[in-house]
């Protein structure tokens, strides 16, 4: 989240207790999933805190044969859901990240500072052996560049751009041109 949002955020909002970082998470990600994100951690604190204490009672002296193996089966299925939840955490946050801003690019230089980003969010995941969700990711969306690109390059991709400045003038003009008229009226 702090690659995404900015560690200049995160660090604002830590020591000084403003909202900085959850309103640009929000900005880029949308603000459904930090709401998905924020009760995925949540979950996450509450079974590791379950199966802390479980571990704390197969330590114990009192937990001993049938009663510890069950204990044991019991923090194996808690961290099982913390490996799940993370991971569905993980894939939510890089796919609401570059999903949405993938339809913000107009430029090849957007194109370009995207690929370096989502290139180098690799670095940022966790891994498991049988996790190929993000590889997967990275491949579709690179396919999907390479689309955007060319469209770009042989204009056929539709850019929004502001109206310059002579533009907005006489758009403002017009503007009151059109309420002087309807007061008229």
């Amino acid at each position: 989240m702090a690659y995404v949002a900015g560690e200049e955020n995160l660090y604002d909002s830590t020591f000084y207790g403003s909202d900085t970082f959850k309103d640009r998470f929000c900005d880029l990600c949308g603000i459904n999933s930090f709401f998905d994100i924020q009760n995925n951690l949540d979950s996450i604190l509450e079974i590791e805190e379950k199966a802390i204490k479980l571990t704390n009672k197969l330590m114990s002296d009192s937990c001993e044969g049938m009663k510890a193996q069950k204990v044991a089966k019991k923090i194996d299925k808690a961290k099982e859901k913390i490996k799940k939840l993370f991971f569905e955490t993980q894939n939510l946050i890089y796919t609401s990240y570059f999903n949405t801003q993938f339809f913000k690019l107009a430029t090849t230089a957007d194109i370009d500072e995207y690929r370096v980003r989502l290139y180098n969010y690799k670095n940022y995941i966790g891994i498991s052996e049988n996790y190929s969700d993000f590889n997967e990711f990275y491949i579709n969306k690179m396919m999907e560049l390479d689309n955007k690109y060319e469209s770009i390059m042989n204009n056929t991709s539709l850019a929004v751009v502001d109206g310059s400045k002579i533009g907005k003038f006489f758009r403002k003009i017009r503007s009151i041109l059109s309420a002087t008229v309807e007061l008229k009226k």
